[in-house]
This record gives C-alpha cells, sequence and structure tokens, in this order.
C-alpha cells in the first residue's frame, strides 16, 4: 500500500543520497589541491617534466580553444541568422593565423620582460655594491 508518509521519507533519503554524492565530488578535487599545495614543500619537480606538463597542459588548451572556435569559424551567422558555409582551408588559415599572432604577442612580450629583468638585476647589484662601499666607508676600512 503507498502512503504519502513512504513517499516522503523515500524523497528525504533520494535527497540525502544526492547531497552525499555531490559533496563527495566537490571534495575529492579540493583535497587533491590541497594535497598537491602541501606536497609543494617537500617534493621537487624536476626543470624538464615540469616544462613537459606545461607544453603538455598548453597544447590541450589550444585544441579546446580551436574546437571551440571552428564551429564558430564554419558555420558563421550572416545578418539574417542563417548559417552560411565557410570552406575548410578558410578556417584553417584563420585559427593557424590567431595561433601565430598569439605566439608572437607572447614571445614579444617574453623579450620586453626578459631586458626589464636584466634591468632589475643590474640595478640590485648596484645597490649591493654600494651599500657595502657605505658600510666599508662607516667601519673605516678602506
Amino acid at each position: 500500500k503507498f502512503s504519502p508518509e513512504c513517499d516522503t521519507e523515500r524523497k528525504i533519503v533520494v535527497l540525502q543520497t544526492t547531497m552525499l554524492t555531490l559533496l563527495l565530488f566537490a571534495l575529492a578535487p579540493a583535497l587533491a589541491m590541497l594535497l598537491g599545495s602541501v606536497a609543494v614543500f617537500w617534493v621537487r619537480v624536476p626543470g624538464k617534466l615540469q616544462a613537459a606538463t606545461q607544453t603538455f597542459s598548453a597544447g590541450i588548451l589550444i585544441s579546446a580553444i580551436a574546437g571551440e572556435l571552428y564551429p564558430l569559424l564554419s558555420f558563421p551567422q550572416n545578418s539574417v541568422g542563417a548559417a552560411e558555409v565557410v570552406p575548410e582551408c578558410q578556417v584553417y588559415v584563420a585559427i593557424s593565423a590567431g595561433f601565430a599572432v598569439s605566439l608572437v604577442l607572447m614571445f614579444g612580450m617574453e623579450h620586453l620582460a626578459g631586458s626589464a629583468e636584466e634591468e632589475e638585476a643590474e640595478s640590485k647589484a648596484l645597490v649591493r655594491s654600494l651599500s657595502k662601499a657605505i658600510a666599508r666607508s662607516f667601519s673605516g676600512e678602506s
């Protein structure tokens, strides 16, 4: 026999199970991030492995962006709202050109930042030598 009280109890159990499942799915990445953050203090990752994982993640990012842009470039909407078909070669040229421009901008910024870092290192060296000279003059050394 079916009663409204039984149905309410079943809904509560389903809701509790759903909430527990959601909590577990939310806790898993949070705990992984916490453990990874703590592990940084004890584990040193080799530079080559860091570079490899960064390059891999950059490749995933580029493919995800290209995957999102490909349909937009392949079937752009005209002013009426109908999709126009664009030749595939034009889509590939557009994605490749955007990628090339972004690389040029990225390495250009790196080049500019590199020269700023060199100037900062030179100014720190100058400050160190001046502070040593001042310390020697106060201590009476020649």
